[in-house]
């Protein structure tokens, strides 16, 4: 499991942080396999944070 860094360079912990690792494990898992739209087929999740209290999650992707 990748650890994210916060803004002042210390590694996130938090059960936030493993909730968001898992969170972009599951999206790439569902665009993968679950998705037949041939338009999702180069996207890769590369990032997932989520606050503290779970109200708010941004995820990042690309392109390939």
């Amino acid at each position: 499991m990748k650890k994210d860094a916060k803004k002042d360079g210390k590694p996130e912990h938090g059960r936030a942080s493993r909730v968001a690792e898992r969170v972009r494990e599951e999206l790439s898992t569902l665009i993968g396999r679950e998705l037949s739209d041939p338009r999702v087929l180069g996207v890769i999740i590369s990032n997932v944070r989520m606050t503290d209290d779970f109200r708010l999650e941004t995820v990042r992707f690309r392109l390939l």
